[in-house]
């Protein structure tokens, strides 16, 4: 079944190990781990460590897209207004999006928010980030919710 992992069968009739095979996959994932700030990758040393970023992202599951984002933006001068905004842009979130009768409640507790949102609050499926922004702190600051379908996300 090699085949079913990529692997031509003159390939493994050569590598019946797959020797070569896992190597090179182990090289292709610690190189995109090392250009990513995940990780610290010597070939020739045959040293690998993580880096604090990679213990993040491998603590809580995170996605390589949501630590892109968060290695570009959490940088320099951030306040919280940025880092909940930052958050909210979380590959996590990308199924996400802002339905007509959430709206309301939406806002309203954009209102009640410690933390203001600079995203506009309006429906669709490219409006998520104000809304997963106001749910997160939402949740911190022990705000209630009254429709269903916020309490479901």
């Amino acid at each position: 079944a090699p085949r079913l992992y990529g692997v031509q069968l003159a390939d493994a009739r050569r590598d019946p190990t797959l020797r070569d095979h896992r190597e090179n996959l182990a090289h292709t994932a610690l190189t995109t781990l090392a250009a990513r700030e995940l990780g610290v990758y010597d070939r020739r040393a045959g040293d690998v460590r993580s880096t604090e970023l990679g213990r993040i992202a491998s603590h809580y599951y995170l996605t390589e897209a949501s630590m892109a984002t968060y290695a570009k933006h959490l940088k320099g001068d951030v306040d919280d207004v940025d880092v909940f905004r930052i958050f909210s842009l979380s590959s996590e979130f990308s199924r996400i999006s802002t339905r007509n009768d959430e709206l309301p409640e939406v806002r309203r507790l954009a209102d009640e928010c410690p933390v203001p949102i600079r995203d506009p609050i309006e429906a669709g499926s490219g409006s998520a980030a104000a809304k997963i922004n106001v749910l997160l702190q939402a949740y911190i600051s022990g705000l209630s919710l009254e429709g269903f379908n916020l309490m479901s996300e």
